[in-house]
């Protein structure tokens, strides 16, 4: 059964804006991003204004099988993927994250003795990370 848009449900102009600049645009995508998000949604539009909209959804059938339900990757336009056309990273993470953790090891240690193991560590850490990126 084919959905009527968002601009049929009769919503003020201020809710219909805020609810596309979500990215919004069918009943089906708002139920979806209030069921992924429904604290930061209501947040966003308001007690009253979340009730009202999720007692309209809720006389609207949904077209969402229970299998296909995903939260979004987009939530309140922060991008939780990493973009399109990114390089992709050369650092290798397992390295990183072992001197990382003897580098916090020794610095929650405060032995003085360790001084010269600390900045060995920081340069080699500053040179992992500033290794250039490869397409």
């Amino acid at each position: 059964m084919a959905q009527p848009p968002l601009t049929s449900l009769g919503f003020p102009a201020p809710v219909l804006a805020k609810l596309r600049a979500l990215g919004i645009e069918s009943p089906d995508g708002l139920r979806s991003m209030m069921l992924a998000a429904p604290e930061d949604l209501r947040r966003f539009l308001g007690v009253e204004t979340f009730s009202l909209i999720w007692r309209l959804l809720e006389s609207i059938p949904d077209n969402i099988p229970p299998s296909d339900f995903r939260p979004a990757a987009i939530v309140h336009g922060a991008r939780l993927d990493k973009p399109p056309g990114s390089p992709a990273s050369t650092v290798d993470l397992t390295l990183r994250d072992r001197l990382y953790a003897e580098l916090q090891e020794l610095r929650r240690s405060r032995d003085h003795r360790q001084r010269e193991r600390i900045r060995e560590l920081e340069a080699r850490l500053n040179a992992l990370l500033e290794e250039p990126a490869t397409e």
